[in-house]
């Protein structure tokens, strides 16, 4: 049996495998939690255009601060679709937001 030096001489190398399926399942778990804390901040995945602020606006993937600004900024909304009219959200940019988002609480 060869002798184990450095950082071997403290560990078992059979377990190596175990330890890296258990840091991946807690790696897993923590990007739940980190999932389940922004939809919490979104209300159940809600977001009344109508009084939202830029932090709540920049929770939803692909709203940045320039973004957020520029909804905020062309308020009113009577629908979601008004959404088209600000500089830089398209169609494609809406269906990834829309199920975010309401005009109006329900």
């Amino acid at each position: 049996m060869l002798k184990h030096i450095g950082i071997w001489s403290e560990s078992d190398p059979d377990r190596i495998a175990e330890f890296r399926a258990k840091q991946r399942s807690e790696d897993q778990e923590f990007k739940d939690l980190q999932s389940q804390v922004k939809k919490s901040n979104l209300q159940h995945g809600l977001l009344d255009l109508k009084t939202a602020g830029k932090e709540e606006l920049m929770f939803i993937n692909g709203i940045g601060p320039v973004l957020a600004e520029k909804i905020i900024a062309g308020r009113p909304y009577k629908t979601v679709d008004d959404l088209l009219k600000v500089k830089g959200i398209g169609s494609k940019k809406l269906e990834k937001i829309r199920p975010y988002v309401v005009v109006g609480k329900e």
